[in-house]
Order: structure tokens, then sequence, then C-alpha cells
């Protein structure tokens, strides 16, 4: 296994190349995303700073998309949020942005007053930044895990393709905006983990602050904190453990309603209203047919890997629980909803664990699953008539201007 010095990596990165390539973006977005991935598959010119230009590119690319969405459901309400920040008085803004949302969840409040103060208020600043900061944060946490297991370059493209290009990622990305960024917070700080053995105790608290959902997540990754090999009774435990939770979060909104905190309440109207909703339908069928690949290739993983690197653990456990809880809970449809884009988001990890045992098969499944999942995404994308053209996504130039 290789060390990885994050702060090199970054310090490195940080210079002409990567401004040059912000650039290119900016003139066309999908030609820059192109330069940087040719770039980085010229075997002569391929290193570490390229891979860092292709995430770049590839955030770039994906939150220019969503600029291009017609704005509908939870897009709405906060497009309307942000609208309403009063960038003369943060603090106002902050203390009622919206009544109980910024003391809800008050990282995601200062994420948005920031970029409200950052684009003066632009709602479509708004949909770019909140998109590339997620999409950056989860291809970067899968760059930095496959480069401590020494995966090949092309391989990590094909990883990083697959975070991106994976629809019912996608295109909850600017519906979720919220659970996306609590969720590319979570994969950093369990990256963190497995690359440099780091318990990042406050990089976990962003999470929880940008999202309440990733409250589930919290036994499963303390445990792998204190143990570096997780064990199946251990991860049953935790299971059982996130059941109750789910099971009883009912009645543990009402209890947190009850302490007398203003944001406990917050917290805790927010988890009854999710256990009480069932209007929401989830398409199980969809759910299945990207699923079922994956959930075999971490089982494979899973055992094929015998312990042989066993601070992965906790992404299959991540995947699996996560495919449990979207499939078996019995209390709320919406739950099983939102649950279903970490099922999305961590299916990758489980690709990079099977090829640290299973390099030739691996170099075979790896480049099929991501040329299908770039294909369905395009394929979808151009008859998704809530987003610009296709035509208008590949080919506009300087799409930003006026």
């Amino acid at each position: 296994m290789q060390k990885v010095n994050n702060n090199s990596i970054l310090r490195e990165c940080f210079n002409v190349g990567f401004f040059i390539s912000l650039f290119l973006c900016f003139v066309w977005p999908l030609g820059g995303l192109m330069v940087a991935l040719c770039t980085v598959l010229n075997k002569n010119q391929a290193n570490e700073r390229r891979l860092i230009y292709l995430i770049v590119s590839l955030s770039f690319f994906l939150a220019y998309i969503n600029t291009t969405k017609t704005a509908s459901s939870d897009t709405i309400h906060y497009l309307n949020w942000y609208n309403d920040i009063d960038r003369s008085n943060p603090l106002y803004s902050f203390l009622f942005y919206r009544g109980t949302y910024s003391i809800a969840e008050p990282l995601f409040a200062i994420i948005s007053i920031a970029i409200n103060y950052l684009t003066s208020g632009s709602k479509t600043g708004y949909i770019f930044f909140c998109t590339f900061i997620m999409y950056f944060l989860q291809l970067y946490a899968i760059y930095i895990v496959a480069k401590k297991y020494e995966v090949e370059k092309k391989y990590i493209v094909c990883l990083l393709l697959m975070l991106a290009f994976i629809n019912p990622l996608f295109i909850q990305s600017v519906h979720a905006l919220r659970q996306m960024l609590a969720t590319a917070f979570l994969m950093l700080a369990i990256a963190n983990r497995v690359v440099y053995g780091k318990n990042s105790v406050g990089i976990l608290i962003a999470a929880f602050l940008t999202h309440v959902s990733v409250m589930v997540y919290l036994p499963l990754v303390i445990l792998s904190m204190c143990y570096k090999e997780l064990t199946i009774r251990r991860v049953l435990s935790v299971v059982a453990l996130v059941f109750l939770m789910i099971m009883a979060s009912n009645n543990i909104g009402i209890l947190m309603g009850g302490m007398g905190s203003e944001i406990l309440s917050a917290a805790g109207e927010k988890i009854v209203q999710s256990s009480d909703h069932n209007q929401m339908e989830l398409n199980l069928r969809g759910f299945y047919i990207y699923n079922i690949p994956f959930l075999l290739v971490t089982i494979l993983s899973l055992c094929s890997n015998r312990g042989q690197y066993p601070s992965l653990s906790v992404y299959y456990y991540v995947y699996v629980i996560t495919f449990l809880i979207v499939v078996l809970n019995p209390i709320s449809t919406e739950v099983s909803i939102r649950y279903a884009f970490f099922v999305f988001a961590f299916f990758q990890y489980s690709f990079l664990a099977y090829y640290t045992t299973n390099r030739t098969k691996a170099s075979v499944i790896l480049p099929v699953t991501t040329g299908l999942l770039v294909l369905i995404f395009f394929w979808l994308l151009a008859g998704d008539r809530t987003y610009a053209g296709i035509s208008t996504i590949l080919f506009k130039l300087f799409p930003f201007m006026l």
C-alpha cells in the first residue's frame, strides 16, 4: 500500500495548471473535461496533479449541468430560502434563516449564506457551488483511497467516472442539496480514517450539522474508529441498533422535541416529519436493476478480501446496511428513498475493494461498468426535459456569460 500525503497532494495541484483547467471548463465545460481526461490517460503525461484536474473538471461539468435544470420539488424551497438571506445582516440571516432551518442544520445555512455573499445572491451560483463542493469532496475521497491501495490510474479514472455518472445519484444532487453535502463530508471522514488512520471527528460533526440523516452511520463509523477490523458480530450489533433507531425514530423525535433546546426541538420535528411521510413512492424495480449487480460485487469482494485489507471493510458494511434500510424499512417510504442516495454514493468502493484482490477480473469489469453508466447517464439526460437540451449541455461555449 502506498503512503498518501494529503497536504502535499493539494499543495502540488494548486498551481498554474489548476487555473488553466478551470479556465478551460469555464470556456467549454465538456471540452475542459475531455482535455483533463485525455491528459490523465496519456501515459507520458499522467501524474497526481492531473488526476486532481480531472476531479475539478468533473465537478465543474456536473455543476454546470445542474444549473440548467428547471427548479422543482425541494429545489424551489432551497432557492426560496436562499433568496431570503439578508446580506446586510448575516447574523440575523443565520439565526432566523427560514425559521428553524439554520438552527436544525446550521452548517448548511452557513454554507448557503457564504455562497450568497460570494455570488451576490445568484441562484445559478448557489446551485453551481453546492454541486461543485459535494462532487469535489466525494471524488477526492475515493481518489485518495484508490491511491493508497495502488490502483492504476486508468482504473482510478473508471472509479471517478462511475461516481460522477451514476444517474440516480446525480438527479438527486440538486433536489437533496443538504443530504448530498452531508454524504460528501461523511465519505471524506471515512476516507481519512482508511487512508491516514485519523479520526476525523470534526468532519463527522460537519456532516451531522449539514443533514441529520448521517446520524444512522455514526455507530458504524465510531466502531471503525475503535477497532482496526470490523467483525461480522460487531457489524450485526450495529445493524440491530440502526434498525431500532429507525423503528423508534418517531418516539426519538418526540423526545428530542421535549428537551427544551431549540436546536434539538427543530431536529426532532424533522425526524417526526420524515418518519410520518409515506406519500412518496420508491421505485424498487429501478433500485434493484442498478444495485443487484453492485451488491453481488460487494459480496464477492467481501469474500475474496478475507481480512487482507481490514480498513476497507467499513465500506462493505456501509453499503450493505444502507441497502437493507432501503428494502426492509417498514416505517417510512421517504426514509427508504433518502437512504437510497447513500447506496449510490458508496457502491464504487466495493469495486475498488474487488480490484485489490481480483485485479485481472476487475480490469475488465471496471471499464465495462463505467462505459455502461456513462452511456445510461447521457441517454437519460437527453430525454429529461427539465434540463437544457443535450446539445446545449455538451457544446455550448461560455455558458455562464450573459
